[in-house]
């Protein structure tokens, strides 16, 4: 399990880089609990009532969403959860 304060941490940091993207980080780490990964890059994502699907490539450099905003290009907070929970296991390992 992934510390939450990690989470935070990380998000915080990125926010600081990017600052456009500080509420959509903000909505990634409470999806962050959601996170599971089905192997392959793939990983399911829960929130309230929604469920979606991230592709990621194993370098987690990359990835796309099924949701809308990542249809129109938008870092969406599904993917930004993803990234959060990929980066904070990998720095653990």
């Amino acid at each position: 399990m992934i510390p939450a304060q990690r989470i935070r941490s990380l998000a915080t940091q990125w926010a600081e880089r990017h600052p456009e993207l500080a509420t959509r980080l903000e909505k990634a780490v409470a999806l962050t609990g959601g996170v599971k990964s089905q192997g392959e890059g793939v990983y399911v994502v829960e929130g309230v009532g929604d469920e979606y699907i991230v592709w990621a490539d194993p370098q987690g450099k990359r990835s796309t969403c099924n949701c809308e905003d990542s249809r129109r290009g938008h870092h969406c907070k599904h993917r930004l959860a993803v990234a959060l929970v990929f980066k904070a296991e990998t720095e653990s390992t």
